[in-house]
């Protein structure tokens, strides 16, 4: 009948649409690949359904209800931060981690001491991971030739396992040392040096290597090979050469390091800084009493993205890199990444900060135009922006000069502290929506969600990036494009039993 399921020789299941009298026509369900002439199909006496549970709440299925979100495998994950910063840790618990899901494990050991290396060994024996685990040592007292060859002859071990074990993993531990004997080999040869005296073709060497992790077709077992390599940075250096090099050939960033408490205490002095400037202002100007007005948006700043917004996701470890500039920027791109359009907390906030930016630069002109006594009492140091106006009049067009009398002639104001309370509480009031949406948005009062769960092919639930690595309380951002659902190795990964019902569709 019309409709109906058929199944061919080799397991490809397609749907019969047209019945003739002579043929019939089948669109295949499937990429067909092994479907040669000749080979026999069987009507399967079924319309095409699907199973059905409250499994599937939550899940991102296809077409044939089947999870297609029970991805992370085939990954090239990178782990970055200083020296001593739980790098090989990672590393150690997602070996121990892959026990019992018929992973074969690869770790290469590039340019370390040998006790760290012994350490690890240690650790996976008395784990009883061993058997699934090879561990490639190149320690620092080898040549540099060796230590260059280590990540080839891990990823030899790791392809020939994929295509006849099963799934691999390797870590590279770490490229920084790979990079470091290849550019001590490649000056040797005398080949010409490039950014930080590495040859031109280390982005090659590191690209070419990672880029070895794959998974392959429903033809050849869907197998996978995923990638880890480690990275040291130097002093939190994470725009150096070799981290941005690898940047651009990995699917996401895990970055360990940057003490949360030297993040706050950045800001914290940026915070400090500029509130004593707006003192220092307002007790000039005086306007003594709406010192408490300058300090709020800071506070309110603070307290929505190292308080508000680190609580809600479980760590204190998604706190800005970037000190004061970084957090106003994470206040506005954070929102702009989560619907802009449909957050008027957002929408208010952007007008504050961008359109107080402006006021501010008035501000400042006029400060410096008529404000601040540096000499005496009764004159202004500043006499060449004075322009001869009036002691009592704080005139836009006098700090402007003459094109800004035809554009701001009627900016004028006889009442200084006014001009000047709005030119400073406009921006402020801004931070103050910015600040109130990413709270709202932390909180979910908004109804944004950041910490959606989702079903692998075994419809076990998988935690996000925030729940597997924030919540875990190890230190450690993770970095990757907003809105992206990059997840790391499938770490839970139990099978459930399930009463399906069948229904068609």
């Amino acid at each position: 009948m019309a409709g109906e399921l058929v199944e061919f020789e080799e397991g490809t299941i397609g749907i019969a649409l047209n019945l003739e009298s002579n043929n019939v026509g089948v669109v295949l369900m499937g990429d067909g690949l092994l479907i040669q002439e000749g080979i026999s199909v069987k009507s399967t006496g079924r319309i095409a359904q699907i199973p059905v549970s409250e499994a599937y709440l939550g899940c991102v299925i296809n077409a044939m209800a089947k999870p297609i979100d029970g991805r992370g495998r085939y990954q090239r994950e990178l782990i970055i931060g200083d020296k001593k910063t739980g790098k090989i840790a990672v590393a150690t618990d997602t070996i121990l981690n892959q026990q019992g899901q018929n992973v074969i494990c690869v770790y290469v050991a590039i340019g370390q001491k040998t006790s760290s290396v012994a350490q690890v060994v240690t650790t996976l024996q008395e784990r009883g991971v061993m058997e699934y685990t090879i561990v490639v040592v190149k320690t620092a007292n080898f040549l540099a030739i060796l230590q260059y060859l280590a990540s080839y002859t891990g990823a030899a071990l790791a392809e020939y396992f994929m295509y006849h074990e099963g799934c691999t993993l390797i870590i590279y531990d770490n490229l920084s040392k790979q990079a470091q004997a290849y550019r001590q080999k490649s000056l040797l040869l005398r080949r010409p040096p490039d950014c930080e005296a590495y040859p031109r073709d280390v982005f090659y060497l590191h690209s070419y290597l990672l880029e070895r992790a794959t998974k392959l077709s429903s033809s050849l077992g869907e197998v996978s090979m995923t990638d880890l390599p480690i990275v040291e940075t130097q002093s939190g250096d994470i725009p150096a050469y070799i981290p941005t090099n690898e940047a651009t050939s990995i699917d996401e960033w895990l970055y360990n390091g940057g003490p949360y408490e030297l993040i706050v205490l950045h800001f914290l002095l940026g915070v400090a800084c500029y509130m004593g400037r707006e003192w220092e202002l307002s007790f000039r100007l005086g306007m003594r009493p709406w010192i408490v007005v300058a300090y709020s948006a800071h506070v309110a700043a603070a307290t929505a993205v190292f308080l508000i917004y680190s609580i809600d996701q479980g760590s204190f470890s998604v706190g800005m890199p970037l000190g004061i500039s970084g957090t106003f920027n994470f206040m506005i791109v954070f929102q702009a990444d989560y619907n802009i359009f449909m957050h008027p907390f957002h929408m208010l906030g952007i007008a504050g900060v961008f359109d107080g930016s402006i006021f501010s630069t008035m501000h400042g002109s006029l400060v410096t135009s008529s404000l601040i006594r540096e000499t005496t009492e009764n004159e202004s140091a500043n006499e060449d922006y004075r322009f001869n106006q009036e002691e009592k009049t704080y005139n836009i067009v006098a700090a402007h000069g003459y094109f800004g009398q035809l554009i701001f002639q009627y900016a004028s104001f006889n009442n200084s502290n006014l001009l000047h309370f709005f030119l400073a509480a406009w921006p402020v009031v801004g931070i103050w929506f910015t600040a109130l949406g990413i709270s709202t948005m932390a909180l979910n009062l908004n109804g944004f969600n950041l910490n959606q769960f989702v079903v692998d092919s075994q419809c076990c639930v998988i935690n996000t990036w925030v729940d597997i690595i924030n919540r875990a309380n190890l230190g450690m951002e993770v970095m990757h494009e907003f809105n992206a659902q990059n997840f790391p190795l499938d770490l839970a990964n139990s099978k459930i039993h399930l009463q399906m019902d069948k229904i068609p569709i």
